[in-house]
């Protein structure tokens, strides 16, 4: 799932024909859209990713992830910042 995250990231900033299939998808089944412009420029420069995490322990990430997740999830991360995207991370307790 982390891999999703930085492909994603990496398709928005880089790739204008997903940002071209973003503009018409949002424009034909919304009718408006919120995220790209129709010179397929970002609307919002301060888009952000956030990467929520489920679990029931109250131990940090840091104390509670197998090393190999741990190394996913700061390498993922560093690669989202390094493409200029702020990422912020949230833990929701089910």
């Amino acid at each position: 799932m982390l891999f999703q995250a930085c492909v994603s990231a990496k398709l928005l900033k880089e790739d204008p024909g997903l940002r071209t299939w973003i503009y018409n998808t949002s424009r034909r089944n919304y009718n408006k859209n919120i995220l790209v412009r129709r010179n397929r420029e970002l609307i919002n420069k301060d888009v952000a990713y956030l990467l929520v995490v489920l679990k029931r322990s109250t131990r940090s990430l840091a104390e509670s992830l197998p090393f190999f997740s741990l190394l996913s999830f700061n390498m993922t991360i560093k690669q989202i910042v390094s493409l200029g995207f702020p990422v912020s991370i949230g833990r929701i307790h089910p």
